[in-house]
């Protein structure tokens, strides 16, 4: 009897130990993807906030331009791109830091 009370406690341990791993990474992730969407947010507002001069730096080419070191935390890179045919819609990439494949595409009219 003790033989399998100690057999099922081998068992049960790494099987605990396994589910909480697995929980805390679920939770982090899920933390991670809060944090991205509302950097996203964020950035979001400010876009739509600026005004149609802000952007003429960007050229109407359809080319992406990559911007990635003034962004927030969880932001890796943000790409942004004008293309000729409607040069008053702004499009938007935003992909995450730390290899976490989160890639956003948006499309802004710009006022």
């Amino acid at each position: 009897m003790n033989k399998i009370k100690i057999i099922l406690i081998c068992l049960l341990i790494p099987f605990f130990v396994l589910i909480a791993f697995i929980f805390l990474k679920i939770k982090s992730k899920e933390e991670f993807h809060r944090k991205v969407f509302l950097v996203q947010e964020h950035l979001m507002l400010d876009i739509y906030q600026a005004r149609k001069g802000s952007f003429e730096g960007i050229p109407v080419d359809g080319f992406w331009h990559e911007y990635g070191h003034w962004i927030p935390d969880n932001i890796g890179v943000l790409r942004l791109r004008r293309q000729r045919s409607s040069p008053d819609i702004l499009e938007v990439q935003i992909e995450s830091k730390d290899d976490a494949s989160l890639v956003s595409n948006l499309k802004i009219r710009i006022r």
